[in-house]
């Protein structure tokens, strides 16, 4: 049963979506509008993305010693704001976990679209990390979730059995 909703899922999710784009036409407009072209990225990465890639790395790691060892909510707060200020405001938004999707799905449906390793990091290693560690990108490495961590006013405790399945 396990095998058959994943490989449902997988076809909903993954397989469906690649070929949505073909199902109609684009629309003809008479007014002088363009279709925007979309933006693809880079097949050679520069540092600055290996960079990314690496304090990526850092502030999950950093923020799951934090949580699950040290118990530093101040620790915590300061990798939050790092990452807000970095992949934030520095690399104005990064790639983002969601951005990735798009990159890795693009990448799948069109051979001819690159997929360059840092995008590929960024799609997987959040996923790795959540699977095993819960939600450690969304809450201190993604710069809306860090926004959302710092504005929290006061959390609300939730049942065990609850917090597990979420």
């Amino acid at each position: 049963m396990k095998k058959f909703l994943a490989a449902l899922t997988f076809f909903v999710f993954v397989i469906l979506p690649l070929n949505a784009q073909f199902r109609f036409p684009k629309p003809e407009f008479n007014s002088g509008y363009e279709s925007p072209v979309l933006p693809q990225p880079q097949p050679e990465a520069d540092w600055h993305q290996y960079l990314a890639v690496v304090l990526l790395i850092a502030v999950m790691l950093l923020t799951g010693l934090a949580v699950y060892k040290w118990r530093s909510r101040k620790f915590q707060i300061l990798l939050i704001l790092f990452s807000l200020a970095f992949f934030g405001f520095y690399r104005e938004g990064c790639v983002c976990a969601i951005g990735s999707i798009q990159n890795v799905t693009a990448s799948v449906a069109d051979s001819a679209f690159p997929l360059p390793l840092p995008v590929l990091a960024f799609f997987v290693l959040p996923l790795l990390v959540s699977l095993f560690f819960g939600r450690l990108f969304c809450g201190a490495a993604c710069p809306l979730g860090a926004i959302q961590e710092l504005v929290i006013l006061r959390p609300v405790k939730v049942p065990k059995v609850l917090d597990r399945v979420l």
